[in-house]
């Protein structure tokens, strides 16, 4: 491949997204121009509805990430465009509809839905094949400290083949044969090392222009959130450590109230028919009701639809779901795929036990086992526990506990409203993804 393709690969891409965008634009405008212009809006009014519009797409562009093809899957750009896609056209349906008084024909907005959807399956496909050409799979080299799992190596592995780890080094080998082999690669994967080898392995990758990916410890994503200031000519880094602000708190307790009622009463149909079935299929309790952890290890009781045979923990004893576990009942399997047993927890939200975007809370035993191994579990708690949050949307159900402990703490320090409108969004489509619900496995 030329250097010239090469240099300006990024423009490439950025061209093929553009091309993409205008293509989904003008559907929108032909078909609205074509059969819905006259209905409400004549003449400049038709912009204001292609303002409007191009104001919703690009809002949920950018919490779906669709522009970005980097680490995603062929299925994950596809569910994201489709709900960028769905989503848009449907506000942008009801929005006129209520401005009109009347609602618009909708045979129209299903053709342009699917007409849409095809454009950017096509555009999906193309993007990711010249990707992949620009960016071919670059050879790595992983240093580890005083040890690493198994699984951590097999999951930069599997990263959509992205890279080929060639060699396996600890910090404890010569720093000799470390450097011989950094020379030869095109990346280094760095994972708690400390002390000053670390200081000569990053300052010679950012010599020598070698690319370095580092697994951040707690510390460093404590650090990498800290401000910037100084003490006099010192450069100061300050990291307050303090979680959420009065203000912030202020504005999630009004939209939790908002929400939760908001959805016990949209949801209430189904909340009936499903608790209906499930006091229909053994005659059993149609809650669970578990204790759990929240915001300053507080413990409160979470409501659930009951998805599991009765007395699944006969001895008292927390058993993880796993998959294709048997205690889990035909409506139970049902109700877990599409997250309906979550829906409960809108009281827990509305008494104030749990928050709308927060970490999962856990039991109180298993937080206890987890301690044992990762002390800075319990960080997680700094904060109200969640009905979803940012390890669930950016993991999933079976996260390491380590891992579980690093998102929830990059969501504490990130905080902002629109990191919370975010996660909600994200979190529909995590409903419509298999591998965000897998259970862990038995060991």
């Amino acid at each position: 491949m030329s250097d010239f393709i090469i240099r300006f690969r990024k423009t490439w891409i950025f061209i093929l997204k553009i091309t993409m965008l205008i293509s989904l634009f003008s559907t929108f405008y032909t078909i609205w121009s074509s059969f819905y212009s006259e209905t409400l809006f004549y003449n400049r009014g038709n912009y204001l509805v292609m303002f409007i519009y191009t104001c919703i797409f690009f809002i949920l562009y950018h919490i779906y990430s669709v522009g970005k093809i980097d680490g995603k899957s062929t299925s994950n750009i596809l569910s994201s465009w489709f709900f960028v896609i769905i989503s848009s056209n449907i506000f942008i349906y009801f929005i006129i509809s209520l401005i009109s008084g009347n609602l618009l024909r909708i045979d129209k907005f299903i053709i342009l839905i699917i007409s849409q959807f095809l454009i950017s399956i096509i555009y999906s496909l193309m993007s990711l094949k010249l990707y992949y050409m620009l960016y071919p799979i670059k050879d790595v080299m992983l240093i580890y400290g005083d040890h690493i799992s198994e699984e951590t190596i097999l999951k930069i592995i599997k990263k959509d083949k992205k890279y080929n780890l060639i060699n396996i080094k600890s910090q404890k080998d010569d720093i000799a044969s470390i450097i011989d082999i950094i020379d030869r690669v095109d990346g280094v994967f760095l994972y708690s090392i400390k002390g000053d080898i670390a200081d000569k392995i990053i300052n010679y990758c950012y010599c020598k222009n070698k690319r370095l990916y580092i697994i951040p410890t707690l510390t460093d994503i404590i650090i990498k959130n800290s401000f910037m200031t100084q003490v006099a000519d010192i450069p100061i880094m300050l990291c307050k450590n303090r979680g959420l602000m009065p203000e912030q708190l202020i504005i999630k307790r009004m939209v939790d109230i908002l929400i939760s009622i908001t959805g016990l009463i949209v949801l209430s149909p189904i909340m009936l028919i499903t608790s209906i079935a499930i006091k229909l299929y053994d005659k059993g309790p149609v809650f669970f009701k578990q204790k759990r952890v929240t915001k300053d290890e507080r413990i409160f009781i979470l409501y659930k639809f009951r998805s599991m045979i009765i007395n699944a923990e006969k001895d008292g004893k927390a058993i993880l779901a796993s998959k294709n576990d048997s205690r889990i009942t035909p409506i139970g399997n049902f109700i877990r795929s599409t997250r309906i047993d979550e829906i409960p927890q809108l009281l827990n939200i509305l008494k104030g036990d749990m928050t709308l975007v927060g970490p999962r809370p856990e039991r109180p035993e298993i937080i206890s086992e987890y301690i044992k191994v990762y002390p800075d579990f319990a960080m997680r708690t700094k904060v109200k526990s969640g009905l979803t949050g940012y390890a669930q949307v950016y993991g999933k159900y079976n996260t390491t506990p380590e891992d579980k402990i690093k998102l929830d703490l990059i969501y504490i320090e990130k905080y902002s409203f629109w990191l919370d409108i975010k996660i909600i969004f994200l979190t529909l489509q995590t409903i419509f993804i298999s591998e965000s619900t897998e259970g862990v496995d038995k060991k």
